[in-house]
């Protein structure tokens, strides 16, 4: 609730607080000094929306790099899936033995449908 408070309010308060050397002493700030805490909370606001920008264009950076990945992987099993049932290439039978098993393993399986719930019966 502290860091949403309403940007009028606090200039408001600011103001208080340059209006009442009482406010002032009990606050422990000046009114510059919260203009300064204010505008150091600006330029960190602009530092954390370049930061997020940056974060974002490096997760979709690695989403195209694991998708380019995955194609060529799944490029390679598909052609030595083909190549394995020529002779001159029964050298690539054990690592489609292993990809065909590590692929029945990475498959979901579907969830059991929840238990039917009973209908109340009837009110006589």
């Amino acid at each position: 609730r502290l860091a949403s408070v309403n940007v009028e309010f606090t200039r408001e308060a600011f103001a208080t607080v340059g209006a009442s050397g009482g406010v002032q002493n009990i606050i422990g700030n000046t009114p510059d000094q919260l203009h300064e805490a204010q505008d150091e909370m600006s330029r960190w606001t602009a530092v954390e929306a370049e930061l997020r920008a940056m974060l974002s264009g490096v997760i979709a950076g690695n989403i195209v790099r694991r998708q380019r990945i995955g194609r060529v992987a799944l490029q390679a099993y598909n052609v030595s899936t083909q190549l394995v049932k020529e002779q001159d290439h029964a050298d690539l039978l054990p690592h489609v033995a292993r990809m065909r098993q590590m692929r029945k393993f990475g498959r979901r399986r579907a969830k059991p449908s929840a238990e039917p719930q009973q209908q109340p019966a009837p009110a006589k």
